[in-house]
């Protein structure tokens, strides 16, 4: 929690345009307020509600939630999200998935082909860079790796 507080109130990535928090924990609940309060109006946030329980109710309610978090995405990009926008977001993501275990598999040979502290800046990447370009740049660095 405090170096997503700190990573925001610096503000200084050029990719961050927001943050989506879910009610996962007290820590998590008051960081999204802090955001609130700090954050500027130009970025995204958005608090996602998690059911508790499991049933068919939690599932409905779990879908009251998406929906409002796919009316606010539509409202701050004014753009409407598809079923196809989803799916795209969804393999692009996977390949991402796909591409930092191929990093971790380099790092479990002996010797590893990457040090830690390299790996650990290329995970960093995944998180705030925009992931198609994460995933060209990831595809071609794991290519020189290999050689």
């Amino acid at each position: 929690m405090r170096s997503s507080l700190d990573f925001g109130l610096r503000m200084d990535n050029q990719f961050f345009q927001g943050m989506v928090l879910v009610d996962s924990c007290d820590a998590m609940r008051n960081l999204y307020y802090v955001w609130r309060h700090y954050r500027p109006s130009s970025t995204f946030l958005h608090f996602l509600n998690l059911p508790k329980i499991y049933g068919p109710l939690a599932v409905d309610y779990f879908k009251s939630e998406i929906i409002k978090f796919k009316a606010a995405l539509e409202e701050y990009s004014d753009h409407s999200v598809k079923d196809s926008d989803l799916a795209e977001a969804v393999r692009i993501y996977n390949e991402t998935r796909d591409l930092l275990d191929k990093l971790y598999q380099m790092r479990k040979q002996v010797p590893p082909l990457l040090k830690g502290a390299m790996a650990a800046k290329v995970v960093r990447a995944s998180q705030t860079m925009p992931k198609r370009d994460f995933n060209q740049k990831l595809s071609k660095f794991l290519e020189e790796v290999g050689k």
